[in-house]
């Protein structure tokens, strides 16, 4: 008790921000769960997963969950992948983003472009080969819109990220829905 009221003094005198203090503490807990060996018992976020378009979608209202867990995850080290179309269909579907999320063209550029950076873009070329697999455990195998992040997981060996229930019904590719994600942060 007494080591934490100090240190709580220290930080209160330093310029960390609140944002610092909370990624010090993440980082601290990972620490200390793997130098006492509880890191294998412990369930951390995954390093890698690639969140579906909806996901995506929810990045551009700024008081969303979705957008804060992506944050979250970024800062912490997590990589998203997502197939190259998901950009394009952002862009297509800007109108109506801007509508649901009730923000001006500029902040859409914005976002969009902070997505952009922060989400590494997967080529076709890259899980092209799996997309016949992936549409025998889609769930929505007469629409094949899901293809491509199934032949990703698959192509990559990753998880993805989505809300759907229906992607759980297969046992092929490892799902996390959001609340999973949250409750493992």
């Amino acid at each position: 008790s007494i080591k934490f009221s100090l240190a709580d003094e220290v930080l209160s005198k330093s310029k960390l921000t609140d944002k610092h203090v909370a990624e010090l503490s993440d980082e601290l807990k990972k620490s200390v769960a793997k130098r006492h060996g509880l890191w294998t018992k412990m369930q951390l976020p995954p390093e890698k997963l690639i969140p579906d378009a909806n996901i995506l979608f929810s990045f551009f209202k700024s008081d969303s969950v979705r957008r804060h867990l992506i944050e979250k995850l970024l800062n912490n080290g997590c990589e998203l992948i997502s197939p190259s179309f998901v950009f394009k269909e952002l862009l297509l579907r800007r109108d109506r983003i801007i509508k649901f999320s009730d923000i001006s063209k500029q902040d859409f550029e914005i976002a969009f472009s902070l997505l952009e950076e922060s989400v590494t873009s997967l080529s076709k070329d890259s899980y092209s080969d799996f997309l016949s697999v992936a549409n025998k455990i889609t769930p929505h195998k007469e629409d094949t819109k899901d293809d491509p992040y199934f032949a990703s997981a698959l192509a990559l060996n990753l998880p993805i990220w989505s809300d759907e229930k229906a992607f759980e019904q297969q046992s092929e590719v490892k799902i996390f829905s959001t609340k999973r994600l949250l409750g493992m942060l």
